[in-house]
This record gives structure tokens, C-alpha cells and sequence, in this order.
């Protein structure tokens, strides 16, 4: 399956599950960033990914320099 089709499941701070469409997945500054539509409210989310034997982890980026080079890019 493309990721452009894949929807995923991520967990906030909270405990709350919400549902993403993979837009993008992309490589910047030697990490790999996927650009994610939330399901509910419709918003874009920008998280680093990183590969995993049993799949992928999405972390929320944390570092506003980080986060600003990202969005810019």
C-alpha cells in the first residue's frame, strides 16, 4: 500500500488515539519527517519518524529551531 493511502493511529500527551492520513514522508537534515492530515479537524501535523524492525515510531518534535527548519523546508 502507498503511504499516501495509509492511515495511522497516534496517542497525544493525553492517552486520547486519533486517526492521520500520510501526506508526505520526506528526509531533512539526515531524519526522515512525515507530513500528516488529522482525521478529525482536518489539520496537518509535521512529525520526525524513525524506523523500526517491527515498523515505524512518530515523535513529536520538540525543538522549535527544529520544528521551524522543518515547516520552512
Amino acid at each position: 500500500m502507498p503511504y499516501e493511502s495509509a492511515i495511522v493511529m497516534l496517542r497525544d500527551g493525553n492517552g486520547n488515539e486519533y486517526a492521520c492520513q500520510i501526506l508526505d514522508i520526506f528526509d531533512f537534515l539526515e531524519r526522515q519527517y512525515a507530513l500528516l492530515l488529522k482525521q478529525s479537524g482536518e489539520s496537518l501535523v509535521i512529525m520526525r519518524m524513525i524506523s523500526r524492525d517491527e515498523g515505524s515510531v512518530f515523535q513529536v518534535i520538540e525543538e522549535h529551531d527544529e520544528f521551524d527548519q522543518v515547516v520552512a523546508h
